[in-house]
């Protein structure tokens, strides 16, 4: 590639923003294992399941809730006023309040049963777990109004803000020997710090003279939203799922040692961070200007490529010494769960990015095959390959990895006239040898 491509890909602003927001992000990281690190030592190993099958939990029922965070950034992006920004986040902000509080009575009315299928003693954690979403969704529209004006960096900091309180939380937690519940409590805590930052982040647009949204706003939105609940919710299954089947199907002890191999494997998920996000706003703002895409991919992929690939390369030949800095020597014994489940949210890191990239372009033909695909891996694992949490872990990855071929497929598909105009513009720029 010419030396001036180069240049522009590599000095862009959305490349820029992505270092900076990928360095922020995995202090998000660091603090947030520590944290685990710190409960991990300080629970039993049954306690410490529960406590990660509820949070899991608690993050499916929100996926239906994310939602509103992805549409409000396509919406705001179209709309080309401040006033017109400051009208329909008025009226969402009322809406969203509406639909926190009764999701929360839903929610309160299905205690007993969640609480049942966790073989929970108490409803309190539920009851915590419940706050928790309530205040996530309010969030979540905070979340769509800072990346929908482009604060990406106030994005960023915000999430580690919340993993900085929910480390401290946990501290207090160990250090005065309480049990799992107070550290939903800090969970609760947290999630309240970055609903007041982001908050603060967009004072200045919540507040000042506003206009009426144009009529059709809100049906188009509607209809973005369909797509991106699908996208939320498969997202939400695909990383949270495995925990709860095995905490359905094992023991307390089993499910311990796999929650810290699952937490441990999902770093290569989360690793890229909070750059999805930038991705997601800046296909959309594209999109929206008739622009293509295809540099943003290649700059997010490429960089989820490279720290999932680092991460996988590392966990592969040290996962005993991972395992026992991180959450001590009471959980060795899962060092080949740990090397699965790593390799299997690197490949669905990448799925995401190209999920977002659909999503964000209102694009829903992917959505079809994939949710296909997981429903079938989970019902055979129901069916039939539940007798080892290693074997629920191998039969996630090869259904994952299937997911992931048949979007690529798709997307080289559905995007085959872009990717020729790309090619076509590298060679045009290449000099003649």
């Amino acid at each position: 590639m010419h030396i001036s491509k180069l240049t522009s890909l590599f000095g862009s602003r959305f490349f820029r923003e992505n270092l900076i927001v990928l360095v922020v992000s995995n202090l998000t990281n660091l603090f947030m294992y520590l944290g685990q690190m710190i409960l991990s030592r300080s629970l039993y190993k049954n306690d410490f399941s529960i406590f990660n099958s509820l949070l899991n939990l608690t993050n499916i029922v929100f996926s239906f809730y994310n939602v509103i965070s992805f549409s409000t950034v396509k919406t705001i992006t179209n709309l080309p006023t401040v006033e017109e920004r400051r009208g329909f986040s008025h009226l969402m902000l009322k809406y969203v309040s509406l639909l926190a509080a009764l999701s929360t009575l839903g929610l309160l009315i299905a205690s007993g049963e969640i609480s049942n299928f966790l073989n929970l003693h108490s409803r309190m954690s539920i009851f915590i777990c419940i706050s928790v979403i309530f205040i996530l969704v309010i969030q979540a529209f905070f979340s769509g109004l800072v990346q929908g004006v482009g604060e990406y960096i106030h994005l960023s900091i915000g999430m580690f803000l919340q993993s900085l309180s929910r480390f401290l939380g946990f501290l207090a937690v160990s250090w005065l020997s309480l049990s799992y519940n107070s550290a939903l409590w800090a969970v609760l805590y947290s999630v309240l710090v970055t609903l007041l930052y982001y908050a603060f982040s967009v004072r200045k647009l919540l507040c000042g003279a506003s206009i009426h949204v144009k009529k059709g706003t809100f049906k188009m939105m509607g209809l973005n939203a369909v797509n991106i609940l699908f996208m939320s919710v498969l997202v939400a299954l695909i990383t949270n799922t495995d925990l709860i089947i095995v905490r359905h199907f094992f023991s307390g002890e089993e499910a311990g040692l796999f929650s810290v191999a699952a937490l441990i494997g999902r770093l290569s998920y989360y690793l890229p961070g909070l750059i999805i996000y930038i991705f997601f706003a800046e296909v959309a703002k594209n999109d929206s200007a008739k622009k293509s895409s295809l540099q943003s991919l290649l700059i997010t992929g490429g960089l989820t490529t490279l720290t999932g690939a680092i991460y996988v390369v590392f966990i592969g030949l040290f996962p005993k010494f991972f395992i026992t800095l991180l959450f001590g020597a009471n959980y060795v014994g899962s060092e080949y769960l740990t090397i699965v489940i790593s390799v299997t949210m690197a490949i669905f890191s990448l799925t995401n990015i190209l999920f977002n990239f659909f999503t964000a372009r209102a694009v829903s033909l992917n959505l079809y095959p994939s949710y296909g695909l997981f429903v079938l891996t989970v019902g055979l694992i129901f069916a039939f390959f539940h007798n080892t949490p290693t074997q629920i872990a191998l039969v996630l990855l090869a259904g994952i990895a299937s997911i992931f071929i048949v979007n690529v497929i798709l997307a080289c598909i559905i995007y085959r006239k872009e990717i020729r105009t790309l090619f076509i513009n590298v060679k045009t720029t290449t000099p003649q040898q």
